[in-house]
């Protein structure tokens, strides 16, 4: 076993779903109407997986697929104009809507401006978080350069869900007193989560996105 900063088990499916569900048919390359299905007409594949994995009716299934790539578009002009901007994901259960997190108390006011007509924001919820994206994606880099230095296998992931580092190692407490020794590492502890794995998952091969709709985490 060789020490790793790979996406956990659980990152690596989600990343598997998501891959299959754009490989069948890109969604912004296909309309989806909120409509149910007419008789004779062919399913969509795209609908029908995403229908099965979240237990939904094909009509709502459409429904959700066609906000997502909306919201997507949403979320690429919020990151891209916001200097606060910490992170944003499509929540689908058990409410469905866009989650987007700011590093600053204004998230409310700075949103209004991303969303003047939109007919669904109403579905966006704002939350508070402590780093942007930069910054948590730098504490994450100086995590994992220093967990490399200790003789623990490990794999991690900035969550921007969370605002925290998750290290997925079969010895969190020994990874924990190590790094909590490191000087440079002492001030960052409060924003690690250390998760007990017995073992380490295969490497992914990309960057794992959130379900449609979110975007990567570091590898």
């Amino acid at each position: 076993m060789t020490k790793s900063q790979f996406q956990p088990i659980e990152y690596v499916l989600s990343f598997l779903f998501a891959t299959i569900l754009l490989a069948i048919s890109p969604l912004h390359d296909q309309s989806f109407t909120a409509s149910a299905q007419s008789d004779g007409e062919e399913p969509n594949p795209v609908v029908e997986s995403y229908a099965e994995a979240f237990d939904l009716p094909y009509a709502e299934a459409q429904r959700r697929l066609q906000l997502q790539t909306e919201m997507d578009k949403v979320e690429t002009e919020v990151r891209e104009g916001e200097p606060t901007y910490a992170g944003s994901w499509t929540q689908h259960e058990p409410e469905f809507g866009l989650v987007v997190a700011f590093a600053s108390p204004d998230g409310d006011a700075i949103i209004k401006q991303y969303l003047d007509g939109i007919a669904w924001a109403d579905l966006v919820e704002v939350q508070q978080a402590r780093y942007t994206v930069a910054e948590l994606d730098s504490i994450f880099e100086q995590v994992t350069q220093a967990a490399r230095e200790t003789k623990v296998h490990f794999e991690a992931g900035a969550n921007y869900r969370t605002g925290k580092v998750d290290m997925y190692t079969p010895e969190p407490d020994t990874l924990r007193s190590q790094l909590q020794a490191m000087a440079a590492i002492d001030a960052y502890m409060d924003d690690i989560e250390f998760k007990y794995q017995e073992s380490m998952s295969a490497p992914a091969q990309s960057k794992y996105p959130y379900l449609p709709g979110g975007h990567p985490i570091p590898t």
